[in-house]
């Protein structure tokens, strides 16, 4: 394109109305527009009006020649008027010629009426005196209008003979300002006014149409002293809902009175003799009035009694708490069943239910009440029967090669007594010291693990390896990662048919109650999974859940969160989030990495094990493999520009990223697509830094639109190589790699949260 000096390219002619003009639009985003000449001076060839000039500008220094009228809307401010040629001297006025003006001296006596002087200025400073005189103001639109703060005072006496009106304000009286009735009374002190027929007039009693009814009268006062109420004839007071009698005095009820709710008592209730009775009384009826009483001639309430009088209860009280032993002759289900021999008590959606349990079932485990019950003589627990109702009763130890519970200690020091191998507590030779020294040896369990002899003077201590059977001892040598103890004390490598063949981590789950769960529980055997549970807060236990960014700030709070704590947690200030959206349409092409904000990818070297960037338009550039540092920094999404503005902060913290796109084109659900963050710095080359990456599978549009499919990612950022950090004038960028040979088009929101961080 010429230079538009360029005459030869552009030659210079005469414009005409019709011709085209280029210019830039600046209310609509600066876009490049054409117009006609002739709008710049109207269409069709039409000249300014003086609108349009005196838009332009409204002062000059020209005079302006008129043969025709000025009509004026606004005001006109001259600093002189010229008449018949001449700007008139000191004193002078305009007068009419009846062709036009002149000026003229201003005439010497007075010429005009009080009228005049108004039309030439209604405004007065000076106080005006009528003596002897009135004014008089008749007709419609006459009167004295006086606004605040200007005042009207009046000293004589003022007549009214039509109405008189106040609005919006209020009559002061000083202290011996009077009011006369309509027969001359100023009224005694108490008295009101009242209206007659003719006027008003002072009153002391109040016409029975303005007698206060009771409403008014409480009103007024509610409280009476040393008066009493009086209710005669027939007649009934009545309290509302919300109303109640309160009374400290002494109450006399002689009629026959009906209450048809609750009665509260926080106090005492006497009976006919005046007597509150005593704790565990009754109150009964004598016939003619009611006593307290033990309970003689009413009969004993016994549980037998109630229940004849109606076994049958329902509602929200209707539970019955037993805290000592319940005797039943038989248990009655849902259905009206008693159950038969053997049958167990089920729950069932309708309630209990008599069912046959299933043979070999445990429907109850109970711990023998009595236990512990004797003296082990082998096993420490006794279990019977090993179906049904269990009852599981331990033994004490016995001595010997039995097995048992610690027995109860009995006599002596505790700090000298010890258990004897018999099952005693005994205090050993020596009162339980005397050991000089302590020696150990390895040995083979014969029944206990270990064997202490002599217990004084030179103790040997054998430790004994497991030798199977009921033998208790070390697990013994030889063992590989291929074997397992069996229960006659040699490794073996168990068969695939029973006890656990392998043993998996599970996903991390949310944890509703432990920390660690193991499938299948009973029997532990075959393919065993140990799952191991994340914190959700509360008295959930669970192991800490992964944190969602490297941000030192954040702690686990008991909602199973991290969150940061009052106060920023140190040197951080709250984080902010850059958001930013991305388009791009990408071509079938030989090469699959793309940068979002231009035609440029990705490619990578097998050489160096790092992605090297570089430029894909019609010119790339002529030397290097990798982008200059102009196309690198066009394809930044965020820079870190911490300067004078932002005193006091080191450096920005990246501290997550999230990543939703909608994606037309690609293939079925299920296809990949790889993204890629990189940091660099904008102000000296160099090679850019991997500070994220995340492989996301493509889904269905929600709409289900044929071909629409969507992705919703979360970028973590490693929290220990350091790298998330941005120092002053490093910048962001993102990438994409989808399938070779694609054609699609996309949207991106990306989401980058990020920390200022003080030194």
């Amino acid at each position: 394109m010429a230079k538009i000096e360029n005459t030869q390219a552009y030659p210079t002619v005469t414009p005409a109305m019709d011709d085209l003009l280029i210019a830039t639009d600046v209310s609509d985003n600066n876009e490049t527009v054409t117009f006609l000449v002739s709008d710049l001076i109207g269409g069709a060839g039409v000249l300014q009006g003086l609108q349009s000039v005196l838009d332009t500008g409204n002062t000059a220094v020209q005079n302006i020649n008129l043969t025709g009228n000025i009509t004026v809307v606004g005001t006109v401010y001259p600093t002189t008027i010229t008449a018949g040629g001449s700007t008139g001297v000191a004193g002078q006025i305009l007068q009419s010629t009846g062709t036009g003006i002149q000026w003229v001296n201003s005439p010497s006596v007075s010429c005009c009426g009080w009228e005049d002087t108004l039309l030439i200025d209604p405004s007065s400073a000076v106080d005006a005196d009528m003596d002897g005189a009135t004014m008089t103001f008749q007709n419609a639109g006459a009167g004295v209008i006086i606004t605040s703060p200007a005042t009207l005072q009046s000293s004589g006496i003022n007549t009214f003979t039509g109405e008189v009106q106040i609005n919006g304000t209020q009559i002061n009286f000083n202290a011996s300002g009077q009011i006369n009735d309509s027969v001359g009374s100023t009224g005694t002190p108490g008295q009101w006014l009242t209206a007659t027929a003719t006027g008003v007039e002072w009153s002391s009693t109040v016409p029975a149409t303005s007698c206060c009814n009771i409403q008014d009268t409480l009103g007024a006062g509610s409280t009476a002293l040393n008066q009493g109420v009086s209710f005669t004839g027939t007649s009934s007071v009545t309290f509302a809902g919300g109303v109640s009698i309160g009374s400290a005095g002494t109450n006399l009820w002689s009629g026959p009175n009906s209450f048809t709710s609750t009665v509260a008592l926080t106090g005492c209730l006497s009976d006919s003799l005046g007597s509150c009775g005593i704790a565990g009384q009754v109150l009964i009826s004598t016939g003619t009035a009611v006593q307290w009483s033990n309970g003689a001639g009413i009969g004993a309430q016994d549980l037998q009694g109630v229940l004849d009088t109606g076994n049958t209860a329902s509602g929200a009280n209707a539970s019955i708490t037993i805290t000592g032993t319940l005797d039943a002759g038989t248990i009655t289900d849902n259905t009206g069943s008693t159950g038969g021999v053997g049958q167990v008590l089920s729950m069932s959606g309708a309630g209990l239910t008599w069912i046959t349990p299933a043979a070999g079932t445990v429907t109850s485990v109970t711990l023998n009440p009595a236990s512990p019950i004797g003296v082990s003589s082998g096993s420490p627990l006794s279990i019977s029967p090993t179906t049904g109702a269990v009852v599981v009763t331990p033994f004490v130890f016995g001595g010997s090669t039995n097995i048992g519970f610690v027995p109860e200690y009995t006599g002596g020091s505790p700090s000298t007594v010890f258990l004897r191998g018999d099952g005693t507590w005994q205090v050993p030779p020596g009162g339980g010291g005397g050991v000089t020294s302590v020696t150990g040896t390895l040995g083979s369990s014969a029944g206990l693990p270990a064997v202490v002899a002599p217990t004084t003077g030179a103790v040997q201590i054998q430790f004994n390896s497991y030798q199977g059977g009921t033998n208790v001892g070390h697990v013994p040598t030889g063992g590989s990662a291929t074997t397992f103890l069996r229960g006659d004390g040699t490794w073996v490598t168990p068969s695939a048919t029973s006890g656990v063949s392998d043993l998996s981590i599970g996903t991390v789950a949310a944890s509703t109650g432990l920390p660690i769960t193991i499938s299948p529980v009973s029997p532990a055997t075959g393919s065993v999974t140990i799952t191991q549970t994340r914190y959700t807060g509360g008295t959930n236990e669970g192991c800490v859940p992964r944190g969602s960014s490297n941000d030192a700030t954040k702690y686990l709070d008991g909602t199973g969160n991290w969150t940061v704590p009052a106060g920023g947690g140190g040197g951080f200030e709250p984080s902010y989030i850059v958001d930013t959206r991305f388009s791009m349409n990408k071509v079938a092409t030989g090469t699959d990495y793309w940068a979002l904000s231009g035609p440029m990818n990705m490619t990578w070297s097998a050489s160096t094990s790092q992605f090297e960037l570089s430029h894909q338009d019609p010119n790339p550039p002529t030397s290097g493999t990798h982008w200059t540092l102009e196309q690198l920094n066009s394809n930044a999404y965020h820079k870190n520009t911490l300067g004078d503005c932002d005193a006091g902060y080191q450096y920005e913290k990246v501290c997550g990223i999230h990543l939703d796109a909608i994606i037309t084109g690609l293939p079925p659900a299920g296809t990949t697509v790889d993204y890629f963050i990189y940091k660099w710095n904008v102000c000296t080359y160099d090679t850019p830094i991997l500070i994220g990456a995340l492989t996301c599978e493509a889904l269905p549009a929600a709409s289900g639109a044929a071909g629409v499919f969507t992705q919703c990612c979360q970028i973590e950022l490693d929290p220990t190589t350091g790298i998330t950090t941005l120092g002053t004038n490093d910048a962001i960028g993102l990438w994409v790699k989808y399938p070779l040979g694609l054609s699609l088009n996309a949207i991106y929101n990306l989401s980058t949260r990020l920390v200022r961080v003080t030194p």
